[in-house]
């Protein structure tokens, strides 16, 4: 068949053809196309597949160079086509993400506000921190919250004598050590604020 008997046969106005089957019998042609071709300047899959194979003419040089060249463009169409499909991959994968984690935000925050108060009163006037459950344990950790003013606390320390809980390079105040040479819950320690917060509530 021709190439023009071919394209009346398959003309979309006469004779619609989906994309799919349109690409099917084009890729056909090309194909019978590069047979007779390959025919042509002598060469055929014996004949390549020989290790002692050389090219020898110019036809069949042209022929290996569009091949090459021919693969060398599909390899960076495929390199695009791949990047565009992650991207859009990715962009799916993140929208998904995000919906499922603030779905789950959500429900975290409603039933944790359920759990703690239960969990409070189940250790109400008991020195328990937890509560074990089969599913998991409610758990409650101190949270209070320690606010520091470096250079009135140095200056304190310094007029104490306690320099052993100053680190000089900065300088700053050892805040673990600080907290074992004192209570800081209950001394009055200038450049230390300490403010009373609810436990840390967990379930794990």
């Amino acid at each position: 068949m021709s190439l023009a008997a071919f394209s009346q046969a398959v003309e979309p106005a006469t004779n619609p053809v989906d994309t799919t089957t349109m690409d099917f019998l084009m890729n056909d042609l090309d194909d019978s196309v590069a047979a007779a071709e390959k025919e042509a300047i002598g060469l055929s899959g014996e004949v390549e597949a020989d290790e002692g194979f050389k090219i020898e003419t110019r036809d069949q040089a042209e022929y290996y160079t569009r091949c090459l060249t021919q693969a060398q463009r599909e390899n960076k169409a495929v390199e695009e086509a791949a990047k565009k499909r992650i991207e859009e991959y990715i962009e799916r994968v993140n929208a998904w993400k995000e919906g499922k984690l603030k779905e789950n935000a959500n429900n975290i925050e409603r039933w944790t506000g359920l759990l703690r108060p239960w969990a409070e009163q189940e250790l109400k006037d008991s020195k328990k921190k937890s509560v074990k459950l089969i599913e998991g344990t409610l758990s409650f950790r101190k949270n209070d919250d320690y606010q520091y003013d470096d250079e009135t606390l140095i200056a304190y320390l310094k007029a104490k004598g306690r320099n052993d809980l100053i680190v000089e390079q900065a300088p700053k105040v050892d805040k673990k050590a600080l907290k074992k040479a004192f209570d800081l819950t209950k001394d009055k320690i200038p450049g230390v604020t300490y403010t009373v917060l609810p436990d840390t509530f967990t379930v794990k």
